[in-house]
């Protein structure tokens, strides 16, 4: 098993990255009993914020089973942290939306479906669907349905501000162990001192933390169409793309993806796509003009599975990496498994399966 170093949770925790896995990180700590921390916020927006939320990973049995048990919780825990934020007045009722997910499955795929189907909790049933003038044979998930990423992470962002965390603007460039604890440097010259140090950068994250993990920026761009009523009545995943139904009739359609791409502009060939596949799956959308357009910056990793745990070779030096297509629906259970690594409980998941590799590289950045 891992190692863990033991700190005190009275001692202040930094978290490089501010999207959804440095904020979910951030309020298990607080639930285990920390009382001051710091989000540093990178100048580029969060892979989260452009996320279409969705509480799945698409086509789970394409998946190992590392990723499957850090997804698996992850719709019934935004349905608790949705309830918990409106408690406290951060949100409305209409940021977390269970309207059912319907996956398409491919003729090759169903020995792939049996072997996921023997360690799954999720509850579903085979569908077949007409979609694009065809018959597809598909698998639907009555349980499950999608998160406004945008509304969820300024809730959250509000509530951990009401519990005396402290966000940071600035690009952190490094840190270094001095008398004090670790001192976590910025680009623009101040510096931050703590105890505890996290990152989850994001796409960031490799300057930060050459470890060999082979990571790597994507691009996504997304399209949103005011539908209204006529938004379709649960989540559509076929082989072109998604569409993503929100409580309020407003409908996502994604995504391209462009691996290596680290530009956060939507793009004129990214919206014509986009509109084809919003044409072919939802045929209210033909003739209509889409009313958003944005796009996103993935964390991109050489396996389909993050990187959790302690940074080799460093003291109370932590990261969560490389949650690629879904940092979302994998964000509770990272920042669950990453505060027991951290405070030293017993975790639910095995941390080995998520450890980072050990690297000579891997100097922090001591000597820069």
């Amino acid at each position: 098993m891992a190692v863990i170093h033991h700190v005190n949770p009275a001692e202040t925790f930094c978290v490089i990255g501010a999207g959804i896995v440095g904020q979910l990180t951030a309020l298990a700590l607080l639930d285990r009993g920390w009382r001051r921390g710091i989000l540093v916020e990178n100048a580029m927006p969060p892979a989260s914020l452009a996320g279409g939320g969705i509480l799945s990973p698409m086509f789970p049995w394409r998946y190992t089973a590392e990723l499957n048990r850090l997804a698996e919780p992850g719709c019934h825990a935004y349905a608790r942290l949705s309830e918990r934020l409106a408690a406290a007045g951060c949100i409305g009722n209409d940021e977390f939306f269970r309207s059912g997910i319907w996956m398409e499955l491919l003729p090759n795929e169903a020995e792939a479906l049996a072997d996921w189907r023997e360690y799954t909790l999720q509850h579903y049933r085979l569908e077949p669907r007409f979609l694009n003038e065809e018959n597809r044979e598909g698998v639907y998930f009555p349980d499950l349905g999608s998160i406004r990423s945008t509304g969820i992470m300024r809730g959250l962002r509000q509530y951990l501000i009401s519990r005396g965390v402290r966000f940071c603007r600035g690009d952190a460039v490094g840190w270094q162990t001095g008398l004090h604890g670790l001192e976590v440097r910025l680009q623009h010259g101040s510096a931050i001192h703590c105890e505890v140090l996290v990152v989850a950068a994001g796409a960031g994250a490799k300057a930060l933390l050459p470890t060999g993990t082979e990571q790597f920026p994507a691009k996504g761009e997304m399209l949103m169409y005011r539908l209204g009523a006529d938004a379709p009545k649960e989540l559509i995943l076929a082989r072109e793309g998604y569409a993503i139904p929100r409580s309020n009739g407003d409908t996502v359609v994604g995504s391209t993806l462009r691996i290596g791409d680290d530009t956060h502009y939507p793009t004129v060939t990214g919206r014509y796509h986009l509109q084809r596949l919003a044409e072919t799956l939802l045929s209210q959308c033909r003739g209509r003009k889409p009313d958003a357009h944005w796009a996103g910056v993935r964390p991109g990793l050489g396996r389909d599975y993050p990187y959790i745990g302690r940074v080799p070779g460093e003291k109370n030096v932590y990261a969560a990496i490389g949650h690629y297509r879904n940092g979302l629906v994998c964000a509770p259970a990272s920042a669950t498994l990453l505060a027991q690594i951290i405070c030293g409980d017993v975790c639910d998941l095995n941390s080995d399966d998520y450890s980072l590799p050990s690297s000579r590289s891997n100097s922090s950045f001591l000597s820069r």
